[in-house]
């Protein structure tokens, strides 16, 4: 019984090291590209692109983007980010006039042609590494990916 708990930990601990692999090297690669193609961006910066033009108009609101995911990181590193990406007026800063407290983000119109040239570049990997697997292959790691993310969130 001892053992098969302890290679049910080591499958784990496994498991977690190959998706840090594949997050790390799909990260590195990515930021390459964006080198080559001249974006001065980094791919944290591009997911807060993303999800601020998500919100469209409205904005999102930067406690928003330290999720429980921590895709980005701390809120100080959010902040810099955040601020690198104002300077370069990729993103405004927009005050709620009802609450001051409140300031949302919004994409430029700067920071949305440089979201899609980063939208292509991350189709350009994702189907390059997604060329490998077939369908039902990627529907099978997709799903057992997902069990996993809610069995370790519930356990």
């Amino acid at each position: 019984m001892a053992v098969e708990h302890l290679e049910k930990r080591d499958n784990e601990s496994s498991i977690g090291i190959l998706c840090y692999q594949i997050a790390t090297v799909s990260k590195q690669k990515s930021e390459a590209m964006f080198q080559e193609a001249s974006l001065n961006i980094s791919t944290d910066q591009a997911w807060i692109l993303a999800k601020a033009n998500e919100k469209g108009e409205d904005g999102v609101q930067q406690s928003e983007l330290v999720t429980e995911e921590q895709i980005v990181g701390a809120k100080s590193q959010v902040s810099r980010l955040i601020q690198d990406l104002v300077e370069k007026d990729y993103l405004a800063r927009r005050i709620d006039p009802n609450d001051r407290r409140q300031t949302y983000l919004i994409t430029t119109s700067d920071g949305l042609k440089v979201l899609h040239q980063v939208e292509e570049i991350i189709l350009k990997r994702k189907n390059a590494y997604l060329y490998s697997l077939s369908i039902e292959e990627y529907n099978t790691l997709m799903r057992l990916l997902n069990k996993a993310l809610h069995a370790i969130k519930n356990n």
